[in-house]
């Protein structure tokens, strides 16, 4: 709340208003018995209280606010009657220089409505200088702006501006798009539809990055040097020619190599991005959601929330990442930057069915086999703690299991590794009634395929552990299952 307040306050009420507080607590350090005998003194400080009482009540109790401040806005009636209370203390005491301190106070009044009319109609939009514009989305990227998407209607206005006729449009979020089209005359309203699944333009409201990425938007608003929207065409037969030549060119330089994958959707590879072609294009088959899971080489690359998983989520839609060529569908994902060991792609019906389904292991640089052969020499002059349908070889630091001969099917199953620590206590609170820290794995997560050998490297926890269970299943059912007892 004080950070929401300090960003979005005109800067002259901030001033006064931390001015009528200081000259409150000089008064009555000075004269603590006035606080019980000078009325104006009391009223003063009951506006500081109901400021400050309910920002520490919030803070304090660990309330939930929604969406910036908008449930404290009461505490601006308070602030600004505590800001004329700054004004006037500062006329006051500057009595030689009063015309200039109201001249201050009218300057900050003034640069707040030249704000304010300078971003007409986002002037519920404001922020102050104290906001980071350093970066071109320094806004978008840690603030919420435009909660109720007011900015839709200039974007439909701009749109039936620029492309006379009918128009489908999908938005980030298409409640609020109806909303806005019932606001239209009926004239108006009559040639635009709503349509998430075949639409020829996308709305995309306070976007932290470019839809695309790759692209540039057909038209986008800025605000203090932030993107509020932007509109991509969807339809190239729709767009101008400076819009739709960076998606032809890549059309061409993706489909120049044969794809990875072939489905419904040919699926192309290159070291920057995804890229999805059908042609001919069949919208049907734009609206079932894509799914895009993306495993690194280094699990430690992916953010925590994912790491449990293995891999990165870049599902998507194809209206928010596709756009129609002529008799081509195309689609186009950014991939991350760090070295990826495994793509897995395809669609799936509401009902989470695949509708098809592709996996592309991308080879490992040389250097990554260099380290899982270093790995595999180590490990050979030593006997491996369990023999089974993978050897486990186990030290201090991990839990390795490797197999030779190997075929990528011994590697589809789950691998267990369940680490027994020495203390209960050492386990998370959530895993101590189960009595064991659960490290189980994909092969793709923590392994890697070389010279006929499969080889997959699980750290062990830092703590003492007494035991270990190994094994790998499928479906619940455990395909093989040994333990290993630590020496005390």
């Amino acid at each position: 709340i004080p950070v929401w307040f300090a960003v979005t306050a005109p800067p002259g009420a901030l001033l006064f208003g931390l001015l009528g507080a200081l000259a409150w607590l000089r008064r009555v350090g000075i004269r603590p018995r006035a606080l019980v005998r000078n009325t104006p003194l009391r009223f003063d400080g009951l506006l500081a209280a109901c400021v400050l009482l309910p920002v520490l009540a919030v803070s304090l109790l660990g309330s939930t606010l929604y969406n910036g401040w908008r449930q404290m806005y009461f505490l601006y009636a308070p602030f600004c009657l505590l800001a004329v209370a700054g004004l006037h203390a500062a006329a006051t005491a500057l009595a030689p220089c009063r015309p200039w301190v109201y001249g201050l106070a009218g300057l900050g009044l003034g640069a707040t409505a030249a704000a304010m009319i300078g971003w007409h109609p986002h002037q519920y939009d404001y922020f102050n200088f104290l906001t980071p514009r350093a970066t071109p989305e320094g806004l978008a990227t840690q603030y919420t702006r435009d909660y109720w998407e007011i900015a839709l209607r200039e974007a439909v206005d701009e749109l039936r501006r620029r492309y006379p006729g009918p128009l489908r449009v999908s938005a980030s979020s298409n409640p609020p798009l109806r909303k806005t089209l019932a606001l239209l005359p009926a004239a108006a309203r009559s040639r635009i539809a709503v349509d998430a699944a075949y639409a020829d333009f996308h709305i995309q409201l306070t976007p932290g990055a470019n839809r695309h990425a790759v692209y540039a938007p057909s038209f986008t608003r800025r605000v203090y040097n932030s993107v509020l929207y932007d509109v991509a065409a969807l339809n190239l037969a729709w767009a101008d020619a400076a819009t739709a030549a960076p998606y032809r060119a890549h059309y061409r330089a993706a489909t120049a190599q044969p794809p990875v994958a072939r489905a419904r959707f040919d699926v192309y590879l290159d070291a920057r991005a995804v890229t999805y072609v059908q042609e001919p294009c069949r919208l049907a088959d734009t609206q079932p959601r894509f799914f895009l899971h993306v495993t690194p080489v280094d699990p430690r690359r992916l953010p925590p929330p994912a790491r449990a998983a293995g891999f990165a989520n870049l599902d998507f839609a194809f209206y928010r990442r596709g756009v129609r060529l002529e008799e081509a569908c195309l689609a186009t994902v950014p991939l991350p930057a760090y070295p990826i060991r495994r793509i897995s792609t395809g669609q799936r019906a509401h009902n989470r069915t695949r509708l098809w389904h592709a996996d592309v292991p991308l080879p490992l640089s040389p250097a990554a086999q260099q380290r899982y052969r270093a790995a595999y020499a180590a490990l050979a002059a030593s006997a491996p703690a369990v023999r089974a349908a993978f050897d486990v070889y186990v030290t201090a630091e991990a839990a390795t299991y490797v197999k030779t001969p190997c075929q990528a099917a011994d590697t589809d199953p789950k691998f267990v590794l369940h680490v027994f620590p020495v203390r209960a206590d050492h386990l998370p609170a959530d895993r101590r009634a189960h009595g064991f820290a659960n490290l189980d794995f994909q092969f793709d997560w923590q392994g890697a395929h070389f010279d006929g050998t499969c080889l997959a490297q699980a750290p062990l926890p830092a703590y003492p552990i007494q035991r270990l269970r190994v094994g790998q299943f499928r479906a619940g059912e455990p395909l093989w299952q040994e333990e290993v007892l630590f020496a005390r």
